[in-house]
């Protein structure tokens, strides 16, 4: 949704569009990936006399493998074995998933990377103002696009209309789908789907906000890959389709803030040292107020802050390139993940015996709970991924640990674990799951 928290007014005629095109459809995107401004100055307040009483608190009351992606992509940004494309099925049940192996730069603090664009076709009404008839024309002709181009024939798309509600949310949880259109199908919305690419590290909405919402999502801190892997994906489709583009303003979207370059780049942080100096809200506020960035929970827009996983974006498409977007968001990111590395040596430093306890304590609640809730769960593991990163705790993989975030969710949980009743069933089995992968037998 726009950035208000409401649709922009739907135009039911078509926008006033040309045939000009921006400078990276007509050549290779820049290969300079350093930003335009230099660093990015965040001065966060001293946070070491609070460490004492956040290591002193108590408690919140109340595995599947995946590849490593190490060895070299091909022009999709799949590993150059990936031959398999996901089924329907697979889609949903599985956590094969790029940014789930850890591997990424700066991984230890840097969970996911995200980059992605809006785009419309000419002719047709927004899809909130769009007749059933139209979204269905709409989702065809995306659906001809894919398969005309070389880059994308193989993808899979998903008709979201076949899907449960279980299963729509599954793919939120996986960040594969938007909160917003999962409503959408639900409410009884068809004409919607999703193309899939290997590994999930391609994927366009079909028929959200906008016709088309392309995006990349890899492991790490990787914003730049992430644009020139997208830039490829969303050229691929505009050979065949026809997008609504204003030479005045750039690409037409449905809500304001999005026209432009349509590009949004966001990083999905997990800031653990900061949050317990009670630092989180200073950050937000001086990252927001200094450089124009939008902070967001666990799932984008509107969402709240869980296990000290937030994520940083841009907030304004139009007037910048796409490479200085992209470049000002990682420069940001960057600063942000020394201010959290400073923190968590302090921590080590200063409160060794006070932060071992917590997390050592945290792992053993983890390992031995017959009955969670996915909010303490989420804290509990922001303490075990800290401890493993500063190597205090027992070595586990980022892998496993990034799949956990996913396995114990409310959707995933029953994919996975099976359909549950009432809350109560649904703590067990995640308290289950958790003892599986991270028991002293794992």
């Amino acid at each position: 949704m726009c950035s208000n928290g409401s649709p922009a007014a739907p135009d039911h005629n078509e926008p006033e569009t040309d045939d000009s095109r921006p400078a990276h459809l007509a050549s290779e995107p820049s290969q300079d990936d350093s930003a335009q401004e230099g660093p990015i100055p965040l001065q966060v307040a001293p946070i070491l006399p609070t460490f004492q009483h956040a290591l002193t608190a108590p408690a919140l009351p109340c595995a599947l493998p995946a590849p490593s992606f190490t060895q070299e992509a091909d022009s999709s940004g799949a590993p150059a074995d990936a031959t398999a494309l996901p089924s329907p099925h697979e889609a949903i049940t599985s956590l094969n998933l790029e940014w789930i192996a850890g591997a990424g730069p700066l991984a230890e603090v840097v969970i996911a990377s995200r980059v992605r664009v809006a785009r419309n076709l000419r002719g047709f009404r927004f899809p909130l103002a769009a007749r059933p008839a139209e979204l269905e024309a709409v989702r065809n002709r995306v659906n001809e696009a894919a398969r005309a181009s070389t880059f994308t024939a193989d993808f899979a798309s998903l008709n979201l209309a076949d899907l449960s509600t279980i299963q729509l949310h599954t793919l939120v949880e996986k960040h594969l789908l938007s909160p917003l259109l999962a409503h959408m199908v639900t409410g009884g919305g068809g004409g919607r789907s999703l193309l899939l690419g290997p590994y999930g590290i391609l994927s366009g909405m079909v028929n959200e906000e906008d016709h088309l919402r392309l995006q990349c999502l890899l492991s790490g801190l990787e914003t730049a890959r992430g644009w020139r892997l997208l830039s490829q994906f969303d050229d691929a489709l505009e050979s065949t389709l026809d997008f609504a583009f204003s030479s005045h303003l750039g690409y037409m979207t449905a809500c304001p803030s999005n026209v432009g370059t349509g590009l949004r780049a966001s990083v999905m942080l997990h800031l653990p040292a900061i949050a317990l100096a009670h630092a989180i809200e200073a950050v937000k506020a001086q990252i927001v107020s200094q450089v124009g960035l939008a902070v967001r929970g666990l799932y984008g827009e509107g969402t709240a802050v869980h296990g000290n996983l937030l994520q940083i974006s841009n907030q304004i498409s139009l007037g910048p390139r796409e490479e200085d977007i992209e470049a000002r968001v990682r420069a940001v990111a960057e600063r942000v993940v020394e201010q959290e590395m400073g923190a968590r040596a302090r921590l080590r430093r200063d409160f060794s015996v006070q932060l071992g306890d917590k997390l050592w304590r945290a792992l053993g609640i983890l390992r031995h709970a017959r009955v969670i809730a996915a909010a303490e769960a989420l804290e509990l593991l922001s303490m075990v991924r800290l401890g493993i990163e500063l190597e205090i705790l027992p070595p586990i993989s980022r892998k496993r640990l990034n799949a956990l975030l996913v396995a114990i969710r409310p959707a995933t949980l029953q994919v996975l674990m099976g359909q549950v009743s009432n809350p109560l069933q649904a703590d067990i089995l995640r308290a289950q799951r958790i003892r599986a992968e991270l028991g002293e037998e794992a």
